[in-house]
């Protein structure tokens, strides 16, 4: 705490009998009077200027600020209340995230990409460079232990009404392909499964263990995803294969 008194520009004085008024109820004061006590608060004060702390910002504080797009907290980008009704559906979703008692940003976020997911994969991002891209859409909610991050992704599955898209946890870079084909034993050959799916991780520690696993492939196969590129892996065995193109992954 002596380096917090400096670094906040707290009344030394009043520090002082605030700790000392500690000092008196903790017992720490003794019979023979206050003047050990008030020289060891004195020495300490004097060492913590010597180097200051500077006080960490409160809880609510933080949520706030992390609650908010990254642009905003430079003064960058319009104000709040002026982002949420600058369109109807945006006004909406404040509203239903109030409601539900998640934070709104958490929530636009979930619906971005169950908006995306649910888009047809013959929309692409026209080749500005290089080649077509794929429509795909990855993001990150940011929130203490507990601050809503998972309740906020089941909200956005009530907020706007859109088709169904498959939601499934983060498993082996090698299965991501899996998710869109899978062999035909009757056919003999890779058929579609599904043309889209949502691929959620609930804590970002799920993920550094993935990627920590021995010659792990998920991470490359997610950049690989990103940009669109053929998904999966060539295999002797044709039932393993799942070499896929042109479809559409989301990350929330």
């Amino acid at each position: 705490m002596r380096n917090f008194i400096a670094g906040a520009g707290l009344n030394e004085a009043v520090a002082i009998e605030v700790l000392l008024d500690a000092s008196r109820c903790n017992g720490l004061v003794r019979d023979d009077g206050e003047a050990s006590v008030l020289a060891s608060i004195r020495s300490g004060i004097k060492n913590g200027t010597a180097r200051p702390r500077v006080v960490p910002e409160p809880r609510a504080q933080v949520e706030e600020v992390l609650a908010l797009p990254a642009a905003s907290v430079n003064g960058s980008a319009p104000p709040s209340e002026e982002f949420w009704d600058s369109r109807e559906s945006l006004h909406h979703i404040r509203d239903f995230a109030r409601a539900r008692r998640v934070g709104p940003w958490a929530l636009l976020a979930g619906v971005l990409v169950r908006v995306v997911a649910a888009t047809t994969s013959k929309i692409v991002i026209p080749a500005l460079a290089g080649g077509q891209v794929s429509l795909n859409l990855y993001t990150g909610i940011v929130a203490f232990t507990g601050g809503g991050k998972g309740t906020a992704e089941s909200a956005s599955h009530e907020a706007i009404d859109l088709p169904h898209v498959d939601v499934v946890g983060p498993g082996s870079g090698e299965g991501i392909g899996h998710l869109f084909r899978a062999w035909d034993t009757k056919e003999k050959r890779l058929v579609p499964i599904r043309p889209a799916v949502i691929i959620s991780a609930a804590e970002v520690s799920t993920l550094n263990a993935m990627k920590a696993r021995q010659a792990s492939t998920l991470f490359p196969e997610l950049n690989k995803a990103w940009m669109g590129e053929p998904l999966g892996f060539a295999y002797v065995a044709k039932e393993k294969a799942s070499t896929s193109s042109g479809t559409t992954t989301d990350c929330a």
